[in-house]
């Protein structure tokens, strides 16, 4: 029996009334698979379900996974998208959740790529195929956009997802404070810059000593490249990835 193949780019996506937002994000990753969650009881969903397949399976390898469920539901939503993740990740490939969608299943897919450590992503749109305003309104005239009715919020369940220790966040900042102002990057003058902010734990105080450059690396700089936001670079030297420049802002409110 020929072995799955590995390292596949896998997609996985929400279908809902679009074909643009579904298909060019699977030719930008150039995705060999990618599962369609769906909910296939309307007519025109229907119709969009076929022409977004019908477009699919002649850009996928590995071919176009449907999925039904119910997407309206958290926990089945959440359920099906572990499972998915769990056995494209065992086969060593990997996933991009694409993040849009209807509200249950958007938090749902998040959720899951936070837990599951999966790439996420959105599609921005450019411009809408309906532009005239009385698509939006009600028979009195009245705007309503696309919505006719909802039903009561449904609050999303709560999952604890660990934060970076205090330490790391904050040696971070004095990582990137020195690397913009164009300063050397020596271990000793990163520890001497630790020390004056009380992050050297048992080292602060102690001078640029060879076990606090020890402690220096193992700590912060083994971490950072752990969390990603820290990678090296051609000339093997330490630089910030997209994702730590994404901590800094989340964490330090840098514009």
């Amino acid at each position: 029996m020929k072995p799955a193949p590995r390292n596949l780019r896998v997609v996985v996506f929400c279908l809902g009334i679009e074909t643009v937002k579904h298909i060019e994000p699977l030719k930008y990753f150039g995705a060999d698979r990618a599962y369609m969650l769906y909910l296939d009881r309307k007519s025109l969903f229907q119709v969009f379900r076929k022409e977004v397949s019908k477009q699919a399976n002649k850009i996928l390898r590995e071919g176009l996974v449907e999925v039904e469920v119910k997407v309206y539901d958290f926990a089945k939503t959440m359920a099906r998208l572990i499972e998915i993740v769990k056995k494209e990740k065992a086969a060593g490939n990997i996933v991009y959740m694409n993040l849009d969608g209807p509200p249950n299943y958007a938090a749902a897919a998040m959720v899951t790529a936070m837990m599951e450590d999966c790439e996420t992503f959105y599609t921005p749109t450019v411009g809408h195929q309906i532009t005239d305003i009385k698509m939006f309104q009600d028979a009195k005239g009245n705007l309503v956009g696309l919505s006719k009715e909802v039903k009561e919020p449904i609050l999303v369940p709560k999952f604890q997802l660990k934060m970076p220790s205090e330490d790391l966040v904050k040696g971070l900042r004095v990582w990137k404070e020195r690397k913009d102002s164009k300063k050397l990057m020596k271990d000793g003058l990163m520890v001497e810059d630790l020390d004056k902010k009380d992050l050297m734990g048992i080292h602060n105080g102690s001078g640029a000593s060879q076990s606090a450059k020890m402690y220096y690396r193992r700590h912060f700089l083994d971490e950072w490249v752990k969390m990603g936001w820290l990678e090296k670079d051609r000339s093997d030297k330490y630089a910030m990835t997209e994702k730590g420049e994404v901590a800094t802002k989340v964490f330090f409110g840098e514009s």
